[in-house]
């Protein structure tokens, strides 16, 4: 039976805002890093590789949008918003790393047809945030199955669960693991990525969870949460703070496991931008820096990277190599310079690339950009 079309929801400026707040974390990650070792932990808990944020607000949207769920139509739009956008992309991305055949990458003793199907399928062998893909691509599929969770009685004891395993498990790291070599096949490599992809889908899980269950709370205690919010944003608040400076004092074996601090910076910044929507809606330039941000989020995850390799005299397809021209691992002032002017290039080159191609798109009488640029 076909559902009945029902009045869309309105706005939600404040989780808009967040979207902006994490994608901006995500490339201050990937640009303004210190990679020194004393500091790296904390870094990447208080500012940097934000996946988590993302993770959460899509269970947030997932629930508040599920009144009108309708799984053929939901995978429908997530192809052409999603996937489509990054085939886009990772396909010349692909097509350019086999041709050059450079020996870090982990298809480099491949026939060529496979490297490029390696690239397009594991999109980080070119370009390192796009593993995201291969993960959210099961929170998709598996729509049905979290629906249920979030009407079931049991949902507090699956998200308590989901979390406990976050905090005891490592975080999944994006590292190949693989070093190029004649023994491993095609199939070998495969293998090792989808497992790879699991490990992040179940390490994840939580913070999806966590999205869709104060989704819940809002729309059932909406009075009761906006009375305390402030209170709540404070204890949550410093409770981040504390973890994320444990990191400068913890075993450097022990930073990987960093799911309890990333579990308190969902929460703190849902608060923050609940508690501050009213206030940034009424600054008039804020409010629009942010939703052009927020709006131009997904195009800025798939290419800001390309900008931050050609920034480092990388090329487009190499991984995990110390940098040539900017090189931050010395934790003094001056570097942390560089990788603030180094973040602010990234991030405007990014910004204007999309608004150049969605103008020559719309040139070309193409209403839906967002299939291809993801804006």
């Amino acid at each position: 039976m076909e559902k009945k079309s029902m009045p869309a929801k309105p706005q939600l400026f404040y989780l808009d805002y967040y979207r902006a707040y994490a994608i901006l974390t995500i490339i201050l990650g990937h640009t303004a890093c210190i990679r020194h070792a004393k500091i790296l932990g904390f870094q990447c808990n208080l500012y940097g590789f934000n996946t988590a944020l993302f993770i959460f607000i899509a269970g947030y949207l997932f629930q508040y949008l599920s009144y009108k769920f309708e799984y053929k139509n939901y995978l429908k739009k997530k192809f052409l918003n999603v996937f489509l956008p990054y085939l886009v992309l990772i396909t010349p991305l692909s097509l350019m790393s086999a041709l050059a055949a450079p020996v870090n990458n982990t298809f480099h003793n491949l026939p060529f047809y496979q490297k490029v199907l390696g690239g397009i399928i594991f999109g980080q062998t070119v370009d390192i945030p796009t593993w995201f893909i291969g993960m959210i691509i099961w929170f998709y599929l598996l729509a049905p199955v979290f629906l249920k969770i979030s009407r079931s009685k049991h949902f507090g004891i699956i998200l308590t669960c989901s979390m406990v395993y976050t905090i005891l498990s490592r975080v999944p790291v994006v590292t190949h693991g693989l070093a190029p070599s004649t023994s491993f096949d095609f199939k070998i490599i495969s293998l090792h990525f989808i497992a790879f992809f699991f490990q992040s889908f179940f390490h994840f899980f939580s913070y999806y969870l966590l999205g869709m269950f104060f989704c819940q709370m809002k729309e059932k205690h909406h009075q009761k949460i906006a009375q305390y919010q402030t209170e709540i944003l404070k204890y949550f608040g410093w409770a981040f703070i504390f973890s994320s400076l444990a990191f400068l004092t913890a075993p450097i074996n022990a930073r990987a496991y960093g799911g309890f601090t990333k579990l308190l910076s969902c929460v703190t910044f849902y608060f923050l931008f609940t508690c501050y929507e009213e206030r940034i809606l009424h600054n008039v330039k804020l409010h629009k820096t942010l939703m052009f941000i927020s709006q131009y989020s997904f195009g800025l995850f798939l290419i800001h990277q390309c900008f931050a390799n050609l920034g480092n005299f990388h090329t487009l397809y190499e991984l995990n190599m110390p940098s040539i021209f900017i090189n931050l691992t010395a934790c003094t002032f001056t570097n942390f310079l560089i990788a603030l002017v180094f973040f602010v290039v990234v991030l405007g080159a990014s910004c204007l690339t999309l608004v150049i191609l969605k103008f020559i798109l719309k040139c070309f009488k193409i209403k839906n950009t967002r299939w291809f640029i993801g804006v």
